[in-house]
């Protein structure tokens, strides 16, 4: 395999991490290293798939990127933009040809993002497939169905049965089913909330009929985890957010002036097993997985991203997560 000396990794323009590792397989060897962002267009040379042979061969930045060249693909964030469609326009049937392209598109690129799963001799690190298509609900099911704790879980559209759910429990936690939507309007970006408290107070002004929600039992914490799985090694920190009443709920909603302690920890091993075989179970080498510490003693599961952040961890707690992905790239065949 002397002759496949190419990393590929498809990530963001801005990831930090990305250009971390990035860094360090430079550092670490001469191999090549090709990334690619939404920002570069990705002209397709050549893609030739028959009985007796293959050939993939992709432009971008001028730069040619052959498949039969690559050692081993880094799926991270981000996806792999086209050239621009032919038409700009608010044309009904154009918008219409448009849409149809952008399908085309995207058969031609989850393509191209499988092949390392498809291909042998070819090392895939993360999924383009879990990160499009990755479900909360399916999670927890897997996740329970291995013994891992969840939270009990309601998805409903129907205000009274909200309300006998919300009988059992002092208070609810929602949050969305997907991620947190992002819109922007103008020059405007608006984010929703990422974890968020319902009241029966919430629920009694809700009309009766409404959109679906998912709404879980509020559990009360000593602190939140974040771990990451790699390559069947787990990396976990203790993130103690309920000092402060704006992270009390949801970490993410940071206080930089008064910024949670965090700190290595070590998960007991009954619960590393589950959690090995939860992401086995979805084929996921790589992954976020975010958990919390109850007042009772529980480890609860709450989810998993297939391409989270990490940089903060690794920082935080001197993993140097960067140089070991760097190493997993060069070394796995």
């Amino acid at each position: 395999m002397s002759h496949r000396n190419t990393i590929l990794i498809i990530s963001e323009y801005s990831d930090i991490s990305t250009r971390k590792v990035f860094d360090y397989l430079n550092h670490l060897s001469s191999i090549n290293v090709k990334i690619i962002t939404p920002h570069e267009k990705v002209f397709i040379e050549t893609i030739r798939v028959s009985v007796n042979r293959k050939k993939i061969l992709l432009k971008c930045n001028n730069d040619v990127i052959n498949f039969d060249n690559i050692r081993s693909v880094w799926y991270r964030r981000g996806f792999i933009s086209s050239v621009p469609f032919p038409y700009d326009t608010i044309h009904k049937l154009e918008k219409q040809i448009n849409t149809f392209l952008s399908t085309e598109w995207e058969k031609i690129t989850s393509f191209l993002l499988s092949i390392s799963q498809l291909e042998p001799g070819i090392f895939l690190l993360g999924s383009f497939e879990h990160e499009r298509h990755c479900n909360k609900l399916i999670n927890l099911h897997i996740a329970s169905s291995i013994g891992l704790t969840i939270p009990e879980t309601f998805i409903t559209s129907d205000r009274l049965s909200l309300l006998n759910f919300s009988d059992d429990y002092e208070l609810l936690a929602t949050k969305p089913v997907s991620n947190v939507p992002i819109f922007s309007l103008g020059m405007k970006i608006y984010s929703g909330g990422g974890t968020n408290v319902l009241t029966k107070s919430d629920i009694k002004d809700l009309p009766q009929q409404f959109f679906p929600v998912l709404v879980q039992e509020y559990i009360d914490k000593l602190y939140e985890i974040r771990v990451l799985f790699l390559k069947g090694d787990l990396y976990a920190m203790a993130i103690f957010s309920q000092g402060n009443e704006r992270t009390k709920i949801d970490y993410r909603n940071y206080d930089i002036d008064e910024p949670n302690r965090l700190t290595p920890i070590e998960l007991p091993q009954s619960i590393q097993v589950k959690i090995r075989e939860f992401m086995n179970k979805l084929s996921l080498n790589f992954g976020s997985i975010d958990l919390i510490y109850s007042k009772e003693g529980k480890y609860v599961f709450l989810e998993v991203n297939p391409s989270g952040q990490f940089d903060w961890l690794s920082f935080n707690c001197n993993y140097n997560l960067e140089k070991r992905i760097a190493k997993i790239l060069l070394n796995e065949t």
